[in-house]
């Protein structure tokens, strides 16, 4: 058995600077949670070596197991659209706080007949949503925050928006 895992070690200098250095290795070991052992024991080396050539400190370590995923391209998806959900972080009506979630590429079936509103009746966006309302077994958005699904799924409102970059020419 063996595994891909990646790491990223972020580095920080006197001035609050910032710079990440990536890697990428295979362990072979008895089981996952070996690997993971090895690779956990390889990074802490990695990072001691780094650590005594540079100066900076080191700000942030993150270890990451690979799971493959398709390579095929889709018929019809475009990363730069995005549907963006404004979320409830909290049920406070008087000093409410939000966090918008993103989705690269979403389905048609996500917006209303406007093609630009979010529907948010759809089972699949509250699905999504409720992924980060599972208190202490799931993932967190913002601060270490989860979205608060009592009010709403959770959704105040979502809308289209498009991350592409304007290849026009700037003159002047």
């Amino acid at each position: 058995m063996a595994s891909e895992f990646e790491c990223s070690i972020t580095l920080i200098d006197t001035n609050a600077q910032k710079t990440t250095l990536r890697f990428g290795g295979l362990f072979t070991g008895i089981d996952a949670g070996d690997e993971f052992d090895l690779a956990m024991t390889a990074l802490a080396a990695l990072v001691v070596s780094l650590e005594a050539v540079t100066d900076a400190n080191v700000y942030k370590q993150t270890l990451t197991r690979v799971v493959g995923g398709s390579t095929a391209l889709p018929e019809d998806a475009d990363i730069t659209d995005e549907l963006a959900v404004i979320a409830f972080l909290t049920d406070d009506d008087v000093a409410p706080e939000y966090h918008t979630l993103r989705v690269p590429a979403p389905i048609d079936a996500v917006w209303e007949s406007d093609g630009i509103t979010l529907d948010k009746t759809n089972a699949g966006v509250i699905a999504y949503v409720a992924e980060f309302d599972q208190d202490d077994v799931g993932f967190q958005v913002s601060d270490h925050e989860y979205i608060e699904t009592a009010n709403a799924n959770g959704i105040k409102r979502g809308f289209w928006r498009s991350k592409a970059k304007s290849t026009a020419k700037q003159t002047g």
